[in-house]
């Protein structure tokens, strides 16, 4: 036993080697409650919601995974934009000379947050050793901002950002064969797709305060969709969709099979966080959210 107590010791002394990470993009798009509390002046909240959530990220955090609360980490870089690394609590199973121990170990998750006026951007590390996915991380997140948005009748919700190209790709595989296109929208609330959605869009679903639309286009009988890339209201749709996290459907020609976008997330490589290094963070934060 005293030689694999040694043996984890020195490999916790050993330096680590330096190795990029990966962080998937996603984005915070806020909404009214369906059920506001009583006694809220909705309009009021809505101009705050910015504020709110700032206070819901600098205050001390409750996250909870598999009804187990986690320990993390929270740095203010600086007014607006925050890190967070947080910790999935896992037993290590080492063993040798025939000898088996068990070790508390709780890999983490670094995550950088906008909080911008304009925008809400999440970049959260894809990262198998500690909770397998992305996703996972941003629904503990999710869970966390709604605890504080509920008395203030609000909810977000965070989605991925997919590749625009997802559906181009699927287009060109495609052409010639396309019977239909479904786009879907979210509530249009998050001001980068203000601008890629078209006028005619935006003022139908501002005018009836829709939570989602629906645009299917669908070609003729024994016919085909055209669908290209200098076709701006096309590409206005499929950026939106894939800003806001929805996938796109496309229905084939004698293909009981109906395709999806939403396998490639938008992501960037950064170089391994040593220590939450002030600075360090400081110059990724930069290089995350300069763009």
């Amino acid at each position: 036993m005293i030689n694999l107590f040694f043996l984890v010791l020195v490999l916790l002394l050993i330096p680590p080697k330096m190795e990029n990470i990966k962080l998937d993009e996603y984005r915070l798009q806020f909404r009214p409650s369906r059920t506001p509390e009583l006694f809220i002046d909705a309009d009021e909240i809505w101009e705050r919601k910015n504020n709110i959530l700032e206070d819901i990220l600098s205050a001390d955090a409750r996250f909870y995974y598999r009804q187990k609360q986690l320990n993390y980490k929270h740095t203010l870089i600086q007014k607006y934009q925050h890190h967070f690394q947080i910790a999935n609590k896992k037993v290590a199973k080492l063993e040798r000379d025939f000898k088996r121990a068990e070790f508390d170990n709780e890999p983490s998750s670094n995550v950088f947050i906008l909080n911008d006026k304009e925008e809400q951007k999440f970049f959260i590390e894809s990262d198998r050793t500690s909770f397998g996915d992305s996703k996972i991380v941003a629904k503990i997140l999710e869970n966390h901002i709604n605890s504080g948005f509920k008395r203030h009748g609000l909810v977000a919700t965070i989605k991925a950002e997919f590749e625009e190209a997802e559906f181009w790709d699927l287009v060109k595989k495609f052409q010639g064969k396309i019977r239909s296109v479904e786009f879907h929208l979210s509530y249009p609330n998050l001001p980068k797709s203000h601008t890629t959605i078209s006028d005619e869009v935006r003022r139908v679903l501002n005018s009836v305060e829709g939570l989602d639309a629906k645009f299917e286009i669908k070609a003729e009988k024994d016919s085909h969709l055209n669908i290209s890339k200098s076709n701006k209201e096309i590409d206005s749709l499929n950026k939106s969709a894939s800003l806001q996290g929805n996938p796109i459907t496309i229905k084939v020609d004698k293909d009981r099979k109906y395709y999806k976008t939403g396998k490639m997330r938008k992501s960037r490589d950064i170089t391994e966080i040593s220590g939450g290094d002030p600075a360090q963070l400081v110059r990724i934060a930069k290089e995350l959210f300069r763009s």
